[in-house]
């Protein structure tokens, strides 16, 4: 098609926006629409008559069109406008992104601060979270589909064309079983999806592979990989944080079982090390796409206008004015409590003893009870950590940090002296209890992961210190006679080995 002529009698072509063996998309104006607005048409032509080339084609448009009409709610994912077949000919309309590609920002030798990176992880893992909730594998990211939209700088996933949704267990095992087929990008699709069995840890690994590409400023073709395990070598000559270097390694593991499961998984850790906050990126819109007859086709609302601070004066004005006199209130409220605070304490004086002086050291750190600290900590291999902190009743302190045993196996060297024999300590893989009660000792880590040392159940000062080393390292030399705890019997033996998870 040239640009003037028309799709379906309905869309005019403004001009060719890319061509592929399963058809052509366009760049066109919808004129049976108000104002004839922009959108994008897919039109299905595939360049082979093979029967088994047109039943693929077709498989993968349609299960396009339905996942869009459910996915196309998020404000980050194009609206699905039409879907229908004419003539033996398949047509699927969509929202228009107007952006640029993140093609044209990652480029070669022009590596991406690590903020950037991190803030791109952020924005993708917030889409991709969505999409996995929905039991959706997008299997083709990279940057050519990551749209960085216009008018508000925030990236648009596009190209559900080589989706894959993960059917119900008992509907699949009814089905033919065997892989599917193979879609992606080289380089950026890992080997299980080559292999024709994606994962959600598939979409995990391409984005990690865009991440990597512009934080070293590399094509994917460029990154070289160890000849024994498969796992990528990319840090050398970059800096980039423990923590961020941590969560991307993760994200490629060569073995999906051992990359984060999906994105919401992924997005935890990048909270757990601090480095994106607590907010929740990506949400779905609520707004609701009002539908237009014929039934197949959908027309959309537009997303809801953000949100912004009203300007001076009106309602900022009375407020300012209340605030006023609100503190010129509490300050002679302040000033006639100083005397009437003196007769009461001239009173009480004299009618109770005076109380005991806390002995319990000064600290900044100190919560108040039945309150949980939560620090995540960088211990990386043959790093010391060390703490001095007060436990009071009721609270339970929890140090989290990651460790990477491979390609050899690391043990954390555990020591604490703590001013009451109550204290428990306990190490935990994931989500899961492994160990309760231990003492000062070396354990080995056998899985990558976070791992998290709790303290909890007695009150009172202790120092804590933490280390990664091999697991060949001598245990630690216990404390002196000034310094030794009461002792305890331990509910497990000496250097016991972590299970996976």
């Amino acid at each position: 098609m040239k640009p003037g002529e028309k799709l379906a009698g309905r869309y005019l072509v403004v001009k060719n926006l890319g061509s592929g063996g399963f058809g052509t998309t366009y760049l066109a104006q919808d004129t049976q629409r108000p104002g004839q607005p922009a959108c994008v048409v897919k039109h299905l032509k595939p360049d082979s008559n093979d029967e088994f080339v047109l039943t693929t084609a077709r498989r993968l448009f349609t299960s396009e069109a339905e996942i869009l009409e459910k996915l196309g709610k998020h404000d980050q994912i194009p609206a699905l406008l039409a879907y229908f077949e004419e003539n033996g000919e398949f047509y699927l309309a969509q929202e228009f992104i107007e952006g640029h590609p993140l093609s044209q920002e990652i480029k070669r030798g022009m590596p991406w601060p690590q903020d950037k990176v991190v803030r791109l992880l952020a924005d993708v893992l917030g889409t991709l979270e969505f999409v996995h909730q929905n039991g959706v594998i997008h299997r083709d990211i990279k940057p050519d589909n990551l749209i960085r939209r216009k008018s508000d700088g925030k990236l648009v996933l596009i190209d559900f064309g080589a989706v894959k949704e993960i059917q119900d267990p008992k509907v699949a095992a009814q089905q033919r079983t065997g892989a599917t087929v193979a879609i992606g990008t080289v380089g950026y699709a890992p080997a299980e999806q080559a292999q024709g069995k994606p994962q959600f840890a598939s979409d995990i690994y391409s984005l990690g592979i865009v991440a990597i590409c512009a934080l070293t400023g590399k094509d994917p073709d460029q990154l070289e990989s160890d000849p024994q395990t498969g796992e990528l070598l990319w840090r050398q000559g970059i800096t980039v944080s423990h923590a961020l270097a941590t969560v991307l390694d993760r994200m490629v593991r060569y073995q999906y079982s051992r990359r984060y499961a999906h994105a919401g998984e992924a997005l935890a850790a990048l909270r757990s090390f601090n480095l994106i906050g607590e907010t929740t990126i990506g949400t779905a819109s609520t707004t609701k796409r009002a539908e237009t007859a014929p039934s197949i086709t959908k027309s959309q609302v537009r997303r809801p206008v953000t949100t912004t601070l009203a300007p001076s004066g009106g309602v900022d004005g009375v407020v300012w004015k209340y605030g006023i006199i609100t503190v010129i209130a509490l300050g002679l409220m302040g000033i006639l409590s100083i005397p009437l605070q003196s007769v009461l304490n001239r009173q009480t004086s004299q009618r109770e003893p005076a109380p005991l002086p806390d002995t319990t050291p000064p600290s900044s750190l100190t919560k108040p009870a039945n309150q949980r600290l939560l620090q995540p900590i960088d211990l990386s291999p043959n790093s010391v950590f060390e703490t001095d902190r007060t436990l009071n009743a009721g609270e339970t302190h929890v140090y989290s940090f990651a460790a990477d045993p491979t390609p050899e196996s690391l043990a954390l060297v555990l020591l604490i002296r703590s001013a009451s024999r109550e204290t428990t300590v306990d190490i935990v893989y994931p989500g899961e209890r492994v160990m309760e009660n231990v003492t000062n000792g070396t354990y080995e880590l056998s899985e990558a992961g976070e791992y998290q040392v709790k303290i909890y159940g007695g009150r009172g000062r202790y120092r804590l210190r933490l280390q990664l080393v091999p697991p060949s390292t001598p245990a630690p030399t216990p404390p002196t006679e000034t310094e030794r705890e009461e002792p305890r019997t331990p509910d497990v033996p000496f250097n016991p080995r972590l299970p996976g998870r």
